[in-house]
């Protein structure tokens, strides 16, 4: 006869402490014994037996309302596991002294491997009013003595939250078993900075529940980010030990988490005149300076004004912390507009991780009408040129032409000569 070293886990212990998971239906009697338990209850640490490569659970089960027989049956989640010799067969239990002795025996393979095996319990029965009942329960049967089982269980970690320097911070763990027969005990983090900035608070490690094959857990890690921090990516370091069947492992992984500030970038004071002239052009400066400890990028400044002129934008760019940048905006109203006008500015720009802020400030501005320009007055003629002017100006011009026509005659005489004397 084999002794197989069989534990079973029931998902927050429904069937050994438990009992709310019955949902009044069905429950388990922890301190009941029934045959088949060697005289110990579930309370008392009974465990499963195997005998001739069969599994048999007992389970001692009370209802309040059901009535006759009850039947109960057991199945893996995952029919393709070769982990059952063949398909256990449901059993039709009656009540004796009040107790439902249920016994189950599940025919296990010669050839099944060690591992942690997800299956379902399920009880149904009747009402007194023949209104139908059912539960289905979690188990795990976790088998030790079978063969090696050739599976690796390398979980898939992942972080993610919001480090923002000087706060206290929650950062959310998220692992992952993708084993098929690997459960995950006896899980516990760490999580170090190498900087020394980002520290977990309170104790330096957490311990995680059992995570069972193919499920996926989170958990919520604590943070302090020291007032100090550098706003850039820090690499963290995680590492994660847990056990696989009762043999410990580590898992260590760097994660990189931006660490960020609030945007703090600020405005100057606003210049823009209180009126300005119909047709000429106009200007709006204002200076931005980033009074945090990283970059600010894309800072921009929009300008519009309803009725006189469309949306304007400047895009001011990169500033560095300490930086100052200055913002200018030029338009020039139209010729028809009148009066008193109002508008908005808005800012905007974002941190180097893409987080976005905005804001708005109102101006207003009056339009005055242009001046028009000057004439002279009704009934007074414009002073004329003097009647002399004109003649004077021609007898100059002709005058100018003859000399040129002397001057140019002259010196063709004078070459002329000189042709002579080289003959």
């Amino acid at each position: 006869m084999r002794k197989l070293t069989v534990f079973l886990f029931l998902t927050a212990l429904v069937f050994a402490l438990n009992c709310e998971a019955f949902a009044a239906e069905f429950e388990l009697d922890d301190k009941a014994v029934i045959s088949g338990m060697d005289g110990r209850s579930w309370y008392q640490g009974y465990t499963p037996s195997v005998r001739y490569d069969s599994l048999t659970i007992c389970l001692p089960v009370r209802s309040e309302t059901a009535v006759g027989a009850i039947t109960a049956s057991i199945a893996l989640d995952d029919p393709d596991l070769l982990l059952f010799r063949s398909q256990p067969q449901a059993v039709t239990v009656y009540p004796r002294n009040g107790v439902y002795p249920v016994k189950l025996t599940v025919p296990l393979s010669q050839k099944r491997q060690n591992g942690d095996y997800a299956a379902k319990i399920l009880i149904s029965g009747k009402k007194e009013n023949g209104e139908a009942i059912t539960e289905e329960f979690p188990y795990v049967i976790r088998i030790r003595d079978g063969q090696k089982n050739p599976e690796a269980l390398i979980p898939e970690l992942a972080l993610s939250g919001e480090l923002k320097v000087g706060q206290e911070c929650l950062l959310t763990l998220t692992v992952s078993n993708p084993a098929t027969s690997l459960s995950m005990t006896d899980c516990e983090l760490t999580l170090t900075d190498p900087a020394g900035e980002v520290l977990m608070s309170g104790s330096n490690r957490m311990t995680l529940p059992e995570i069972l094959p193919g499920q996926t857990a989170q958990a919520e890690i604590p943070v302090t980010v020291k007032g100090n921090a550098a706003v850039e990516l820090h690499s963290l370091s995680l590492k994660l030990t847990y056990r696989v069947l009762e043999q410990e492992t580590t898992r260590e992984e760097t994660i990189t988490c931006p660490v960020t500030q609030e945007i703090r970038l600020e405005q100057g004071e606003i210049t823009l005149p209180p009126s300005a002239i119909q047709g000429e052009l106009t200007t709006l400066s204002v200076p931005l300076m980033n009074m945090g400890k990283g970059d600010v990028r894309n800072a921009m400044v929009s300008l519009e004004i309803p009725e006189l002129i469309q949306k304007q934008s400047v895009l001011v760019g990169t500033l560095e912390p300490g930086a100052t940048g200055q913002a200018k905006l030029t338009f020039t109203p139209p010729k028809d507009a009148l009066g008193d006008y109002s508008g908005t500015i808005t800012f905007s720009c974002e941190d180097a991780y893409g987080n976005a802020k905005q804001w708005f400030a109102s101006v207003d501005i009056t339009i005055e009408a242009a001046k028009p320009a000057a004439e002279a007055p009704d009934g007074e003629e414009k002073p004329s040129a003097p009647a002399w002017l004109l003649p004077s100006v021609c007898a100059l011009c002709a005058a100018l032409a003859a000399g040129l026509l002397l001057q140019g005659v002259l010196l063709r005489s004078k070459l002329h000569r000189l042709e002579e004397e080289r003959l």
